[in-house]
């Protein structure tokens, strides 16, 4: 594993290794962990070819209303890793155990509306790593296919409410 160390404050290197999955939870909230791998790396200069404060990301910042460019100011800025907690977790307890979860719920198990933009992409990533998984219809999964780790067989999709803004991308 490529983790270094900057100001006490434990990242990985983007450039060889995925950031956390869509599915990890950092405080109880799904794609949190993988945001703040991103901006931990977008930080330091260890972003590699991710993205961070992209469709996915804005969505789970937006989420909790922090605002991506400041999140990235305090990662920045941060000694260490109880100085991101203490940014984070005044955002989180703003909601609820109940909210969390069923955003949790509908973030993992978002589809894109088929013909749109984002289902083109999904399809075509997902088709390159697995064709025969016509199971996986989410970013979630398909991140994580992109990414090298198991996808469980799901068995269909879900009717889920949209993100934010609608649509996702790669993340």
């Amino acid at each position: 594993m490529s983790e270094t160390v900057h100001h006490a404050i434990k990242l990985l290197d983007l450039r060889f290794e995925p950031p956390s999955s869509v599915h990890a939870k950092y405080h109880g909230v799904v794609m949190l962990a993988r945001v703040t791998d991103k901006a931990k790396a977008a930080a330091f200069g260890h972003l590699g070819e991710y993205n961070f404060n992209c469709p996915l990301d804005r969505a789970v910042l937006g989420y909790l209303q922090i605002d991506g460019e400041e999140y990235l100011r305090v990662v920045r800025a941060a000694k260490g890793e109880a100085d991101i907690e203490a940014y984070v977790l005044p955002f989180i307890a703003k909601k609820s155990p109940e909210d969390i979860e069923k955003w949790n719920y509908n973030f993992i198990h978002y589809v894109p509306p088929h013909g749109s933009d984002s289902w083109a992409r999904l399809v075509k990533m997902r088709d390159q790593y697995a064709p025969d998984r016509v199971d996986i219809v989410n970013w979630a999964d398909v991140l994580d296919l992109d990414e090298g780790r198991i996808v469980p067989f799901r068995g269909g999709a879900a009717s889920v409410e949209p993100l934010v803004d609608g649509e996702s991308s790669t993340g």
